[in-house]
């Protein structure tokens, strides 16, 4: 299993992706990310408190605090410069448990993900279902 990496975005990133409407960010409130590595890119996939869609890893502990928390593919973001990440972060203990024991799981899911988009771009219009991805932001990066 490689290092699992819980970090913020930094200001750099959210400056170079003003132009992306799709990605999280509220005001002085970075996004908690996990970092992941899949075909040579650096992505980062937001923590969110609600998620009401399946392209998603929610997490199931039932001691975990939120009922619909987890990880949202859909809002992931591709990294392109090392100072687009910022600060280590921490995660409720319960889910970084289960992060920690499912980890292969999760990164092999949010890969099918990525696969599917990229399969979905090739198509004569983008599927419904990937309409307000942040991933449409980086279309050119992930068809080279």
């Amino acid at each position: 299993m490689s290092e699992v990496k819980l970090r913020l975005l930094s200001e750099l990133f959210y400056e170079r992706n003003a132009a992306n409407h799709e990605i999280l960010s509220k005001h002085n409130r970075p996004y908690l990310v996990l970092i992941v590595l899949y075909r040579g890119l650096t992505f980062a996939i937001p923590f969110r408190s609600n998620i009401h869609h399946t392209h998603a890893y929610k997490f199931q502990d039932e001691s975990s605090k939120r009922t619909s928390s987890g990880l949202d593919f859909s809002k992931s973001v591709i990294i392109q410069n090392d100072d687009e990440i910022g600060d280590a972060a921490h995660i409720d203990s319960a889910e970084r448990k289960e992060l920690l024991k499912r980890y292969k799981f999760i990164v092999e899911k949010f890969q099918r993900y990525v696969d599917d988009f990229i399969a979905g771009l090739k198509k004569e219009s983008l599927p419904a279902k990937y309409k307000f991805s942040a991933l449409t932001y980086y279309q050119e990066i992930l068809l080279r």
